[in-house]
């Protein structure tokens, strides 16, 4: 009796501090993180991958991507087959470049699958997921960008110029605004599913040529700030005890 109280103490005691960490972890240097993670996962697997999903969770949960890529990194190094059964939650709490957090580790291989095989349905489907938003391109300033797109390239099989016209094919169908507005298609903007970076970027554009749908868009924000508010979580115990993380998987 007394040794079971124990283990759930220390379960408990372990996994808040990882809890703290991840709601603190801009101000945080990588090893501190680490350190908090591992012990975290020593004591329970389960428990600790779902508050690594609710600290990277853009809608419910912290949205942290600097630390949620780093624990990626490093479970991919270090605990591989845990990270395959849940990879398909990456991009379901997060984005699909999370994945890059995986190359260099053994799972680089599997990442490379995995986005040759999401674009291959991308490319028969009406709605297509975002991958091919998130994936690297080649025409980009920073060189670790280019380098990444040239090992994504190489990696999924394709030429530079296949790679090209499939993520400029899919990217249309997503409708991202960077294309919309080359095209001049203002009023096929879907605010929605904008990134912050980029409405603020634009947003002089956004007013000058879409003032109506734009502003419709910042009142509906307004509105649903509120609701998303109450859809957040303020403890571990309704991290833990929440439907929405139950899609961990550890066996």
């Amino acid at each position: 009796m007394l040794d079971s109280i124990e283990i759930t103490y220390k379960v408990k005691a372990e996994t808040d501090i990882l809890f703290k960490v991840l709601k603190n972890s801009r101000k945080l240097d990588q090893n501190t993180i680490i350190e908090a993670l591992d012990n975290s996962f020593k004591v329970s697997k389960l428990d600790t991958m779902k508050i690594l999903f609710y600290s990277r969770d853009i809608k419910a949960g912290l949205g942290e991507k600097r630390s949620f890529r780093i624990i990626l990194k490093y479970l991919g190094e270090n605990y591989p087959d845990i990270i395959k059964k849940n990879a398909h939650l990456i991009p379901y709490y997060g984005r699909w470049d999370d994945f890059y957090s995986l190359f260099d580790t053994e799972l680089e291989d599997n990442v490379m699958k995995l986005f040759r095989k999401q674009l291959e349905r991308d490319l028969e489907k009406k709605k297509p997921s975002l991958l091919a938003k998130w994936l690297k391109s080649e025409n980009t300033s920073s060189k670790e960008t280019r380098a990444l797109a040239r090992k994504t390239i190489k990696g999924m099989g394709f030429t530079p110029r296949q790679y090209r016209k499939i993520l400029s094919y899919l990217r249309r169908k997503i409708n991202i605004v960077e294309t919309n507005i080359t095209f001049k298609s203002y009023s096929k903007i879907n605010y929605s599913k904008v990134p912050s970076t980029a409405i603020r970027k634009y947003k002089k554009l956004f007013l000058e040529k879409d003032k109506e749908n734009y502003l419709n868009f910042k009142n509906r924000i307004k509105k649903d700030r509120f609701n998303i508010r109450n859809l957040k979580y303020s403890s571990i115990e309704e991290v833990l005890n929440s439907e929405r993380y139950n899609l961990v998987e550890i066996n």
